[in-house]
């Protein structure tokens, strides 16, 4: 019996060091590709990637040097994608109405590109195509790109356990990542959403994902956007100032917001509405959201809570201590009986220190009610970097 366990194990021991050996760099220029340590060169323009790509075997690494590359380009093996950085190597899609990188691949891993020209739209429920489209793709790494000039930047579409890091994903033409129809356990760490024509994120029917520390601000409807069943997801440090309104959750539950940096929003700060319940909401900087009233003396409107239900959003800092300015700046059924109560007690009595801290000068200048300009006004924040 021992002599059948060895010979299986020396088996199993083998074939590791083979998988192991068989893993190999194929390099890429603007011309072709070859195998790292073989001399022979194999011409290809366009589509150097792909053709990489379509002659690698899983767990192999495709570097691609500096340059400029149009193809679109199809992952549908365990690859690691390697530019030389997103500041030198560009991957611009040969077709507009079709997807840069197009992953349907579990344990993917792509980093150090620009990617751009998906511009495309379509008639599926995302409008338009993308930088990156992870489709049931499992275990995928994306990272350190710069994703810009395309219709959304990153699009997932039932994947789960993703990570999402670094990556400058502004200036699309509609959001700057999105996901949908269970995608699930996915991390967004760090990303720049900023900029985006319509959100900055943009999530439906989606459960267990984690946003931290993305910049969603700067977009022209919402900066992050949780829509139809989209439960138990954490959202935590991220920045959601400047947008039309901050945090929109709509049929979204039993998740969580905490030390989010939510100011300057233009119509409100946090908007629930459509049975948006059992959520905790706590630890947020929620500061000069709307238009001050210079008659009420709050901002309208920090928190707007357009359902039946009511809401708490106990320990958050609202820019000032003072209770009737914040209850001035709370939508809820004190303006429409139907809508329930938003409870703001007990109240933090300063900024929340987990979260984005707002500069002090506004924060002085919040508390004393003060920068008004013909009855209403704006704090501005001067824009990260």
């Amino acid at each position: 019996m021992n002599k059948v366990n060895s010979t299986i194990f020396g088996l199993a021991f083998i074939v590791l060091l083979c998988g192991a050996a068989s893993a190999t760099q194929i390099n890429v220029n603007q011309t072709g590709w070859w195998n790292a340590g073989d001399t022979t060169f194999h011409a290809i323009d366009p589509g150097q990637i792909q053709a990489a790509i379509d002659n690698a075997t899983a767990g192999d690494t495709i570097y691609v040097y500096n340059g400029s590359y149009n193809e679109n380009v199809d992952v549908d093996k365990r690859l690691t994608l390697e530019g030389e950085g997103a500041g030198v190597v560009t991957v611009t899609a040969e077709t507009s109405a079709d997807y840069v990188f197009y992953v349907t691949a579990n344990y993917v891993n792509i980093t150090g590109f620009k990617v751009t020209g998906a511009t495309g739209t379509t008639t599926y429920i995302q409008g338009g195509f993308a930088g990156f489209f992870l489709n049931c793709a499992y275990h995928c790494n994306i990272s350190d790109n710069i994703v810009s000039g395309n219709y959304n930047g990153i699009y997932l579409q039932a994947s789960g356990s993703n990570m999402l890091t670094g990556n400058d994903c502004s200036n699309n033409d509609n959001d700057g990542i999105a996901m949908y129809y269970e995608s699930k356990y996915n991390m967004l760490t760090g990303n720049d959403c900023s900029n985006n024509d319509n959100d900055g994120i943009y999530m439906i029917d989606v459960q267990y994902n984690t946003l931290t520390g993305n910049n969603c601000s700067n977009n022209g409807n919402r900066g992050i956007f949780l829509e139809i069943l989209t439960t138990n997801n954490m959202l935590t440090g991220n920045d959601c100032s400047n947008n039309q309104w901050g945090i929109y959750l709509s049929r979204s539950c039993d998740s969580n917001f905490s030390c989010n940096w939510v100011q300057n929003n233009e119509d409100s700060g946090f908007y629930l509405e459509g049975g948006s319940t059992d959520n905790t909401i706590e630890n947020n900087n929620i500061i000069a959201n709307g238009v001050y009233n210079d008659t009420s003396g709050g901002y309208e409107w920090q928190f707007e809570n357009h359902q039946s239900s009511d809401v708490n959003t106990a320990n958050n800092w609202w820019g000032t201590n003072n209770e009737t300015r914040i209850d001035a700046s709370i939508y809820d059924q004190t303006y429409y009986a139907s809508h329930g109560k938003v409870i703001t007690s007990p109240r933090l009595g300063g900024p929340a220190p987990c979260a984005p801290v707002p500069e002090l000068p506004t924060i002085a200048l919040l508390a004393v009610g003060l920068l008004m300009l013909a009855g209403y006004v704006r704090i501005e924040r001067k824009k990260d970097g």
